[in-house]
C-alpha cells in the first residue's frame, strides 16, 4: 500500500526534524530536569487576562471541544469566543500564549485538517459548527475537534476517554482520570506536575486502557505528544521557578475542574481559564518536544509500541513491526539512533484510513504549505527510506478494524 499525501508529510517532518545526530538524545534526554531556559522576563512572560482578555463563560452556542488550551484561549478571547478558528489564528495564538512552537504546532494543524471545513481553512474547537456550506474532510459535514479522535486526539489520553468507552464521548474530561494525575505527586495541590509526573500519568493511562478498553488501538505519536504538551505548556514560570512549575491548582484552572467543599473534584465542561499571574515559557516548545517523546519512550518502552487488544481487555498484542514496514525497521532496532523519532512519524499513517484517500490530494496541499514553514528552520536531515505500509497487518486489532471500516 502505498503512502498517501498525508503520510508523506509526516514522512517529510520526519526527514526534517526526527533524524538528529544520535547524540542529540543520547546527551539531552537523561538530562531533562537540568535542562537551561532563558532568563525569567515577568513582563515578556505574563499572559494578561484582564481587560479584553478576561474570562468570559461560552455561551449556549459557542463550541468547545477536547483540547483545554484552545477551549482556554476562547474562554479569554485569545481566538474568536465562539469556538470557530482559522487555522494560521489557532498556530500564531497557541505561540503567544502557551509557547507552542512550529513543529509540534505544525503536527497539531495537520492532525486537526481532519475536523476542518476544506475550503474556508478554519475548524471547529469542539462539536459540528451549527451550520456549513462546505464539506468536510471526512465527507459530510465538518465534524469539529470533537469527532476527530484518533487524528487530533488519541486512546490513552491524559484526560479523556478511549473512542469505544463511555457510550463514544471520547471528547469531555474524565473525572477519574484528571485525579490520577491531579494526586500523582505527594504534595497536593501545590506540588509540580512535571515532565517526570507526567511520564508516570501516561503510563498508568496506557495501562489503564489495556485493561479497560476491549477495543483499545495504540499509536505513541499522538499520546506521546499530547501527554509531554501538558507540562510543556501549561506550566506557570516565575523568578523562583523559571524552567516552570505545574501546580495542581493550575492544573485544574486550565482543565476547569473545582474541588467541592466534600474534597471531591468537579468538571465544569468548557470551562477552561488561564490563571492570574500565569507567566508562559520564556522560548517556544519546539524540538524540546522529541527529546521529551523519547526521553518517555527510553523510560517505558512500551509507550513507543503500536498495537492493541486483539481478543477483549489485557489482551494487548504489538504489531509486527518488520513486516509492517517490509524490513525498513525491527523491533530490535526501533530504539537504536533515530529509529524510533523516524518510525513514529512514518507511521501516523496507520491512524488515518484508506477512506481519505479521496481527499488526499487536497489534504496534502494543505499540508505541504505548512511544512513549507518547517523546513528553512530544520533543514535537509534524513531519516531511513519508508515507501511503503502493509497495513494488513493491522486488521488482527479490532479497534482498528472498527474505525478504519466504519468510514470505507
Amino acid at each position: 500500500m502505498r503512502l498517501s499525501p498525508v503520510a508523506f508529510f509526516f514522512v517529510a517532518v520526519a526527514q526534517r526534524c526526527a533524524a538528529f545526530p544520535s547524540s542529540y538524545f543520547e546527551d539531552r534526554a537523561p538530562h531533562l530536569a537540568n535542562r537551561t531556559t532563558a532568563d525569567f522576563n515577568p513582563a515578556a512572560q505574563l499572559i494578561d487576562v484582564t481587560g479584553d482578555h478576561s474570562f468570559q463563560a461560552p455561551g449556549p452556542d459557542d463550541l468547545r471541544g477536547p483540547c483545554p488550551g484552545l477551549n482556554a484561549m476562547a474562554n479569554h478571547n485569545f481566538i474568536p469566543h465562539n469556538g470557530i478558528v482559522p487555522f494560521t489564528t489557532a498556530l500564531s495564538q497557541s505561540s503567544k500564549v502557551f509557547g507552542l512552537g512550529v513543529l509540534p504546532g505544525t503536527v497539531a494543524t495537520a492532525l486537526a485538517v481532519f475536523g476542518a471545513d476544506v475550503l474556508a481553512l478554519d475548524f471547529s474547537i469542539g462539536g459540528a459548527p451549527p451550520s456549513s456550506l462546505l464539506t468536510g474532510i471526512l465527507g459530510g459535514p465538518p465534524t469539529g475537534l470533537s469527532g476527530t479522535h484518533n487524528q487530533f486526539e488519541s486512546d490513552s489520553s491524559p484526560t479523556r476517554g478511549d473512542k469505544y468507552q463511555f457510550n463514544g464521548d471520547n471528547y469531555h474530561l474524565q473525572v477519574p482520570y484528571f485525579e490520577s494525575l491531579y494526586n500523582l505527586p505527594p504534595a497536593g495541590a501545590s506540588a509540580n506536575h512535571d515532565r517526570d509526573i507526567i511520564h508516570q500519568h501516561a503510563h498508568i493511562r496506557y495501562h489503564q486502557s489495556v485493561s479497560e478498553n476491549q477495543y483499545f488501538f495504540y499509536g505513541p505519536l499522538v499520546s506521546s505528544l499530547v501527554h509531554n504538551l501538558v507540562y510543556a505548556m501549561m506550566a506557570n514560570h516565575s523568578a523562583e521557578c523559571p524552567q516552570g512549575c505545574l501546580t495542581g491548582d493550575v492544573l485544574k484552572s486550565i482543565y476547569s475542574v473545582t474541588t467541592l467543599p466534600d474534597g471531591s473534584l468537579h468538571y465544569t465542561p468548557g470551562h477552561e481559564r488561564i490563571p492570574d499571574k500565569w507567566y508562559r515559557r520564556p522560548v517556544d516548545y519546539g524540538t524540546d518536544a522529541l527529546t521529551d517523546m523519547v526521553a518517555m519512550w527510553l523510560r517505558y518502552p512500551e509507550l513507543l509500541i503500536i498495537g492493541g487488544n486483539v481478543d477483549g481487555v489485557n489482551s494487548f498484542a504489538p504489531i509486527d513491526i518488520n513486516n509492517l514496514t517490509g524490513g525498513v525497521y525491527s523491533a530490535t532496532k526501533l530504539l537504536e539512533g533515530n529509529n524510533a523519532a523516524c518510525f513514529v512519524f512514518q507511521a501516523v499513517q496507520i491512524m488515518i484510513p484508506d477512506a481519505l484517500s479521496k481527499v488526499a490530494g487536497l489534504v496534502g496541499g494543505i499540508l505541504g504549505d505548512l511544512l513549507d514553514v518547517i523546513e528553512p528552520i530544520l533543514g535537509d536531515l534524513t531519516c531511513p527510506e519508508l515507501s511503503e505500509l502493509d497495513t494488513s497487518v493491522l486488521e488482527r486489532y479490532p479497534g482498528y478494524r472498527r474505525t478504519s471500516h466504519a468510514v470505507r
